[in-house]
């Protein structure tokens, strides 16, 4: 659920990620590619989590940058607060037609969200485990029923719009990675079967998503899920409007946990660090939201591919030297007590 939850944030419930990163016009296998990616990208950071039992990102950056480390701190800091400053638009923007009494809307929303993280990361999986079946739930029922009478015939898969899955998948789990990489005590079982889950889950409802932009003219919409639930009616705009506040909400969340566990080390204090964080990030909201979506998360997923590129090869690293030890103990064993074995066993 944290995983399906940090992915389904604000820009991906309200369509705006699809329509951005895949355009109006997309074959709906480039949800296969995402799938796929999106159960790889889980494992590995879950697998670094198992094994570096690290409690803040920085300190998993240094295992994998090193040196360089302190570059790759400022870069997540600087996408953190990008997408925290663009939920908390997101938010005034949802509700400001209901009622204009923004900033409120964000202020709240940010305070609950400090009283959520000031808990850790179990507050974090409490509340992804309460809200994130109910999205899942209404994103999936709205595009089955959604109008596909202009749907025009599935569009073939191109080399290329696995390019544009990676950078997508990157931008989002970039952002998951800063949580998911301090989750330790986790079984090779768990990670495999959370992973897996969860990339089913969002491979259907990417599939879902996509047929039914494609068969909808509000793409070029801020919110094109909005559109569609507008044309199904007052209840499906109104229960919409609220899946998309969650999912506002939930990715908040992630990116709130993320900058509170790096500022934690400033501060000692979870309170302290959090509350830093979501002054910070109500100031630098005025980016608006389509502005972010459109225009920052592509950029952020271009440098995504380098960080998730960083942590493959830190969890091929770790593996390496097994893989390594069992083939030499297997032959050792096949050969009677082979000396050269013995000896790159103790090395």
């Amino acid at each position: 659920m944290l995983i399906i939850g940090t992915v389904i944030g604000a820009g991906f419930a309200s369509g705006r990620e699809i329509v951005s990163f895949f355009g109006a016009d997309v074959s709906p296998f480039a949800a296969f590619a995402c799938g796929a990616l999106i159960f790889l990208l889980s494992a590995v950071f879950l697998f670094l989590g198992s094994r570096l039992r690290l409690n803040n990102i920085s300190a998993v950056n240094r295992r994998l940058a090193g040196g360089a480390h302190a570059v790759i701190d400022i870069f997540l800091l600087f996408n953190n607060f990008i997408v925290l400053s663009g939920m908390l638009a997101g938010t005034d923007s949802l509700f400001r037609p209901m009622l204009n009494i923004a900033p409120f809307y964000s202020i709240a929303a940010g305070s609950l969200c400090v009283f959520i993280v000031c808990r850790g990361v179990k507050g974090l999986l409490d509340c992804n485990r309460i809200v994130v079946p109910l999205i899942i739930a209404a994103l999936a029922a709205l595009c089955l029923f959604a109008d596909k009478t202009a749907a025009a015939p599935p569009r073939p898969f191109v080399f290329g719009t696995a390019g544009v899955a990676l950078v997508y998948v990157a931008m989002n789990m970039m952002l998951a990675g800063t949580v998911l990489t301090t989750v330790s005590g986790l079984s090779k079982g768990n990670i495999l079967w959370g992973s897996g889950i969860a990339s089913a889950v969002m491979t259907l409802l990417i599939f879902l998503l996509i047929l039914a932009i494609n068969a909808s003219p509000a793409a070029s919409a801020d919110m094109p899920v909005l559109e569609i639930a507008r044309a199904l009616g007052p209840f499906a705009y109104r229960l919409i409007t609220a899946v998309i506040a969650v999912s506002i909400f939930t990715t908040m969340l992630t990116a709130m946990n993320g900058l509170t566990d790096w500022f934690y080390t400033l501060f000692a204090s979870r309170l302290y660090a959090s509350v830093l964080v979501l002054l910070t990030a109500l100031s630098l909201s005025n980016l608006g939201f389509a502005n972010v979506v459109t225009y920052l998360y592509p950029i952020i997923g271009v440098l995504g591919v380098v960080y998730v590129a960083l942590a493959v090869l830190c969890a091929l690293r770790i593996i390496a030297p097994r893989a390594r030890l069992f083939r030499v103990r297997k032959l050792r064993a096949g050969a009677g007590g082979f000396k050269a074995a013995d000896f790159l066993d103790r090395n």
